[in-house]
Formats: C-alpha cells, sequence, structure tokens
C-alpha cells in the first residue's frame, strides 16, 4: 500500500512539474508595431496592414484593409494569445469580426477571423521590420 501511495506522489509531482515547465516556456507577447496580414478568404487571399500598440493586456490600434480602408481594432493580449476586434461595412451591412491568434513566435503569429454568420477564416501576421 506504501509503494501504491508513493507511486502516485511520484506521479502527482511529475504532472505538476511538467505543467508548470510549459507555463514558463509559454511566451508572453508584445504584439506592438506594424503588421502584414495574409486572410485567406472564399475570394481568394488578401493581405492587409495592422499598427498594433499594446499596454499590458490591453490591445488598441488600426487595420488598413485594401478597398475597405482603415479600421479601428481594440482587443488583449494574454500570454501568448492575441484577440481583437474590428468591424466592416459591406455594401451597408455592419459586419462584426473577431480574431483569435497564438504567437508562433515573437515576429509572427497564426488563427481565424470569424464573421459573424458567414464562418471562420484563417489568418497569419508578420511583424513588419
Amino acid at each position: 500500500m506504501t509503494r501504491i501511495r508513493f507511486a502516485a506522489a511520484a506521479v502527482a509531482a511529475v504532472i505538476s512539474l511538467s505543467a508548470i515547465t510549459a507555463t514558463a516556456q509559454r511566451m508572453f507577447a508584445d504584439v506592438s508595431g506594424k503588421w502584414t496580414f495574409t486572410v485567406d478568404a472564399p475570394n481568394g487571399q488578401t493581405t492587409s496592414l495592422a499598427s498594433f500598440k499594446q499596454e499590458g493586456e490591453a490591445l488598441t490600434g488600426t487595420l488598413e484593409i485594401e478597398q475597405m480602408g482603415t479600421r479601428p481594432v481594440t482587443g488583449s493580449v494574454k500570454g501568448d494569445t492575441v484577440r481583437f476586434e474590428f468591424g466592416l461595412d459591406m455594401g451597408g451591412q455592419a459586419l462584426a469580426i473577431q480574431a483569435t491568434a497564438v504567437m508562433k513566435d515573437k515576429d509572427s503569429f497564426v488563427g481565424q477571423m470569424e464573421l459573424a454568420g458567414m464562418g471562420a477564416f484563417p489568418f497569419s501576421a508578420k511583424r513588419n521590420p
């Protein structure tokens, strides 16, 4: 019985240590700066430019979308997860777009942009030098 308790305690310690190590290895992102976005939309790939300002977890900025102009962006950054939202006007119809991404490294992230009622589309972003 003592061996079983010892084995269970050892397994629990290893699991706890693994979780702590994984958390320590997670990146804490700073996405302030200029970025180039590539979105795989239904009508083909599109490229946009973004300018982000991060203060703590709060994210603000602008997204320049070809043929649609510049849109304000608000969101958050928590650990290596980036979330932001912006709106588009499609012929008088307002669309809310929500994006969620994960940092691959300090200069790139990948994720999905969700358009209400229209589905989700993959995107990637690279920091501009």
